[in-house]
């Protein structure tokens, strides 16, 4: 798990603070982690002539970054530096002496090379790009080149929103610290994979004096549902109860994804009576829950609740629940909510636009809710204290109070009907087998995630081939 910060300039301040660095040697060092990775994926490219890098420049800092990475490459790699901007910060203003003095080309126009570094915006960038530096962006996304990003691509502003184009990096390596603005769904296929680069001290000095605004998870956080005791049986595994609605296929799904994840015993109960056919047979059916259930899934499919769903779930607010789909819908959502503690609500970015409404947070579109998903999720955490919240996406986000998960492992495959569904399922199977809510819904999703990158095809997933890749985890 790593820490990810909103605004890291404080960071840099204190360590400027307590451990007397100067801006140069911050610099230096940011420029020290941007050869090492061009020089590493020189060495990957096999090339009969003579490797070229060119890096992009700004007139800030990180323009600053881009003309110290070219004085450190000077002498062992052909390189030139494309000044987009006039450096104006006195770090750009002096790195730019520098290069020039250890003989680094510099021009103003646009060539292909076999590499191309972004030093044009840092972190801070707010503004809508210029007409130039659209071009110029929109030239190195067409360019066959491995692309590298100091820091942010360019074009990612400050609170992750891309206003026209970004910089389509290949890896960005980050300075210091992992920034929020790195994880918007939007920036997802720009940002590449993501490298963070120490600036002297150590990323645990660095960060000491800061809490974090969100966390990172990681596959090394994932904790699967091991059994380690063998004198057991299916009831100490629990009994997860599967609401069935008009789409009984999505029901199925996530029955399935619970038995495999390792609920002892799965129900898919009816609402309206009418028991579907071709019900797979390690799954149960019935008209009602099971006395014996531990957690439940409800929403997959379901159309309008029935009455006697209703009442049953009122009546049996104790019981771990997850929340999904069709109940996001349901204009008594919010006391629903309210009345439960044991929750886990997992809707995608249209449904929480219709989850706040209800809840009378505000009224969204999809777009609203994807260029502030930090701040409504956060929000909507704290309005419902005892809710865990997965709002899905890109990059999923877990909720839990004041605290916010990031879980980025998830790929292009899961664009698919039937994901979501595996994904209640799974979380579903954690609460039934005891789990808490907020570690069923962290490793729900973390095993979702790795599962589909499991996957081969990238457009012809099934959800129950994802379910088979959650078994060999």
């Amino acid at each position: 798990m790593r820490n990810i910060y909103g605004d890291t300039r404080i960071l840099d301040k204190n360590a400027l603070i307590k451990y007397s660095l100067t801006e140069d040697i911050l610099m230096e060092n940011a420029a020290l982690a941007l050869e090492k990775e061009v020089r590493h994926q020189l060495k990957d490219i096999r090339n009969s002539g003579r490797l070229q890098v060119l890096i992009i420049t700004g007139c800030g800092n990180n323009g600053g970054d881009g003309m110290a990475l070219a004085r450190r490459l000077a002498g062992t790699v052909d390189s030139k530096v494309l000044t987009a901007e006039t450096p104006l910060s006195p770090q750009c203003i002096l790195q730019q002496k520098r290069a020039l003095a250890a003989g680094v080309i510099f021009t103003d126009r646009f060539e292909d090379a076999d590499i191309i570094v972004d030093c044009l915006y840092g972190s801070g960038f707010h503004k809508p790009l210029s007409t130039a530096a659209g071009t110029l962006i929109e030239k190195a996304n067409s360019s066959d080149s491995i692309r590298i990003a100091c820091d942010i691509p360019s074009g990612i502003d400050r609170n992750g929103e891309i206003d026209s184009t970004a910089f389509m990096a290949d890896c960005t390596v980050t300075m210091g610290a992992l920034k929020m603005q790195l994880f918007g769904d939007r920036g997802k296929d720009f940002t590449g994979k993501i490298k963070t680069a120490d600036l002297g001290i150590s990323r645990q000095l660095f960060e000491d004096d800061m809490q974090p605004d969100a966390f990172m998870l990681e596959k090394s956080d994932l904790k699967l549902p091991v059994r380690e005791s063998q004198n057991t049986n299916k009831g100490t595994y629990g009994h997860a109860a599967i609401a069935i609605g008009e789409k009984t296929g999505a029901a199925v799904i996530a029955g399935t994804a619970a038995f495999a994840f390792g609920a002892g015993l799965v129900t898919l109960v009816c609402q309206n009576g009418m028991l579907p056919d071709n019900i797979p047979f390690h799954l149960m059916s019935s008209n009602r829950f099971p006395d014996n259930t531990t957690a439940i899934a409800v929403g997959m499919g379901l159309g309008t609740p029935s009455l006697e769903l209703l009442e049953w779930l009122e009546t049996h607010n104790e019981t771990p629940a997850v929340f999904d789909a069709d109940l996001f819908r349901f204009y008594d959502i919010e006391k629903l909510i309210k009345s439960r503690k044991n929750l886990v609500m997992t809707p995608h970015p249209k449904e929480f636009a219709s989850l706040l409404e209800l809840c009378r947070m505000g009224t969204y579109t999809v777009n609203q809710i994807q260029e502030q998903r930090f701040k409504l999720a956060r929000e909507f955490c704290m309005a419902h204290p005892d809710t865990v919240l997965v709002l899905k996406g890109a990059n999923t986000i877990i909720g839990l109070n004041d605290e916010l998960y990031i879980n980025p492992l998830g790929c292009g495959c899961l664009s698919k009907g039937g994901s979501g569904d595996v994904l209640a399922g799974l979380i579903a199977s954690l609460l039934a087998q005891g789990w808490n809510p907020f570690q069923a819904a962290i490793h729900g999703s973390l095993a979702h995630a790795m599962a589909s990158r499991k996957i081969r095809c990238s457009y012809g997933m099934d959800p129950f081939e994802l379910i088979e890749k959650v078994k060999k985890l």
